[in-house]
């Protein structure tokens, strides 16, 4: 799977592709000529060959001599010498290229594994993407440099293998006999090196998951500081970090000390074939054989050039499997053929003519064996209040999320004037809705863009008029910033009563045809309520209002009212009707009334 998205990146981004494979061939065939020269100078200089470039280069060498004519041994060894440097800078030159053209590459793989991320996050079903910690999706993000560095690792490991090759190819020619053993030798190292590469990446594969928890479990921790000290578990939240965090330095200890190893056995390994090739050269080659000596020390120059390559090359194969358990966790989220996605509707939709209605709808979430909602079944008429009250846990919100198409239903269907909800182009009909929820979000940002985020076109004066409609206008003109007030990580500079008015601002900001309130008020003191109903009854107008609430007293006024419990529908009509019925609601009604025992609503349900 790594391989085939390593695969699609290349071939998406195949230009840069190409030419940093040109150009670690380039470097390659310079570093080698490089070594070339200088190997031909020395065998100048000791006079094994003769002193002319059509001697030593052939057909070549002809045409070199029409320019430097012939040249004395000394002369002839500088020339080379100076050759050795023009082609030591067109390596550089080369080299430069490919690792230019490999920061593109990487700063393009990176922008464009955290754009699928994040369309992955965005276009997932919102019943699949919510069963992740925030921390962990937040660690995907984090990660998605990892693609990028796995293929700065190959782009170097290309360089080097390129590079051996003509090192390689160098040595063949100036011995095969001496080239056979240093292959040997390194081959049987490199292989050796396998069981300690293989136990990298188990280290790898234990320590990924610990790492995962301490992400997540950190970021868990920084937002809920203000409940770890009202509950006083600042030393229990420090004990269990403590305790992950010391797996976690273990495992990077240990991985540490394996990577460690790869250095010292190259190292022995080059040594050791240094001083292996020297006595097989005397004893095989004899000492009386004086031409083998010029040949043997450029052979150990290019040999001692090789083993740093082969250590590199050792090491980014460790690096990249230290870097395949987080590749192979990035590639599942990645993967399209395994999700589920928002299907979007064909359907558009401007506005709500007649009535929305909910017909024997269920729904189960994932891994769920009990329907959070139960062959639901209501309307809800263009103009009027709808309200659904309950207990916690009896559906409430869940209705909500499949107004709001969070959610499709696993039976039934909801219609919006004749139309499978469905069908409709999700924009659209999102569009038309303005939302109001209990757990209200607020951005850390200034007051402005907030109410702005309802409508990102907004201008200056229609942000006021949402703000005074609110009834948030005058709190925000006392700040001292006014509507460029920051207000902090979720609004904490605001009261709770502040953040709700500041969320009624942004929900009507775009003028929305149905009005959404999830549990708007039940967690505010009364003033905050009464101004926050006054702001609710004067935008209403003729708009749709389907609201949730627990508190009952906030919907008596409503045009009907669905009462549930365990997901299923037990009473509907309107409140004087469900008090005469005298059953649930009217139970729940007499309970919030007089303050009765929870206990009474169990007995008369």
């Amino acid at each position: 799977m790594i391989c085939r998205t390593t695969w699609q990146l290349t071939v998406v981004y195949w230009k840069l592709t190409v030419i940093i494979f040109f150009a670690n061939i380039g470097a390659a065939c310079f570093a080698g000529s490089t070594l070339g020269v200088f190997g031909l100078a020395i065998k100048v200089l000791t006079g094994e060959v003769q002193t002319t470039f059509s001697q030593l280069l052939g057909t070549v060498g002809r045409v070199a001599d029409r320019f430097v004519g012939t040249m004395d041994r000394e002369s002839l060894f500088f020339a080379m010498i100076i050759l050795a440097l023009i082609t030591v800078f067109f390596n550089i030159v080369f080299r430069f290229c490919a690792a230019a053209a490999g920061a593109y590459l990487n700063a393009a793989v990176y922008k464009d594994v955290w754009n699928r991320l994040f369309q992955q996050f965005m276009t997932m079903e919102y019943a699949q993407i919510n069963r992740y910690k925030v921390g962990d999706l937040n660690r995907y993000v984090q990660d998605a440099s990892g693609m990028s560095s796995w293929l700065r690792q190959l782009n170097k490991t290309l360089g080097d293998v390129l590079t051996f090759l003509v090192y390689g190819t160098l040595m063949l020619v100036l011995s095969w006999k001496m080239s056979v053993v240093a292959f040997v030798m390194l081959s049987v190292f490199s292989l050796l090196l396998n069981g300690l590469i293989k136990k990298i990446r188990v280290a790898a594969e234990a320590l990924l998951p610990i790492s995962i928890e301490v992400s997540v479990l950190n970021l868990e921790y920084l937002n809920a500081l203000r409940l770890l000290r009202i509950f006083r578990r600042e030393a229990e939240a420090t004990r269990r970090m403590t305790s992950i965090i010391k797996k976690q330095v273990n495992g990077l200890r240990k991985r540490a000390i394996l990577n460690s190893l790869i250095k010292p056995i190259m190292q022995t390994t080059g040594v050791s074939a240094v001083v292996i090739i020297i006595f097989v050269s005397y004893y095989w080659f004899g000492a009386s054989d004086k031409t083998i000596w010029p040949r043997l020390l450029t052979f150990l120059f290019v040999l001692n050039r090789m083993n740093p390559l082969v250590s590199s090359i050792n090491s980014r194969r460790a690096d990249i499997h230290n870097a395949y358990p987080l590749l192979r966790r990035l590639n599942t989220m990645l993967r399209t053929d395994n999700k589920r996605y928002t299907k979007d509707g064909v359907i558009a939709i401007e506005q709500l003519n007649h009535r929305i209605e909910f017909n024997n709808i269920s729904l189960r979430y994932l891994n769920n064996e009990r329907y959070a909602v139960k062959n639901v079944s209501f309307r809800i008429p263009r103009g009027k209040m709808i309200a659904i009250v309950g207990e916690s846990g009896g559906g409430k919100s869940s209705t909500a999320d499949l107004l709001l198409r969070l959610y499709d239903p696993q039976f039934g269907k909801i219609t919006v004037d004749g139309i499978d909800l469905r069908e409709l182009r999700l924009s659209d009909w999102r569009n038309l809705i303005g939302v109001v929820s209990q757990d209200t979000f607020i951005f850390n940002a200034s007051i402005r863009e907030n109410i702005a985020f309802g409508k990102l076109d907004a201008t200056e004066s229609e942000i006021v008029h949402a703000a005074r409609n609110a009834h948030a206008h005058d709190f925000i003109s006392e700040l001292s910033n006014g509507y460029d007030t920051i207000v902090g990580d979720r609004g904490y500079r605001l009261s709770g009563g502040q953040r709700q008015r500041i969320a009624i601002a942004r929900a009507i900001i775009r003028s929305p045809e149905i009005l959404l309130l999830d549990e708007a008020t039940s967690s505010l003191d009364s003033h905050s309520e009464m101004l926050i109903h006054r702001a609710i009854n004067e935008i209403r107008g003729d708009r749709t209002v389907l609201a949730i609430a627990h508190r009952l007293s906030t919907i008596r006024t409503a045009d009907y009212i669905l009462v549930m419990n365990k997901g299923e529908a037990v009473e509907q009509g309107t409140h004087e009707e469900l008090l005469s019925k005298n059953g649930y609601y009217a139970t729940m009604w007499r309970l919030q009334s007089t303050n009765e025992p929870v206990s009474m609503v169990k007995q008369n349900a």
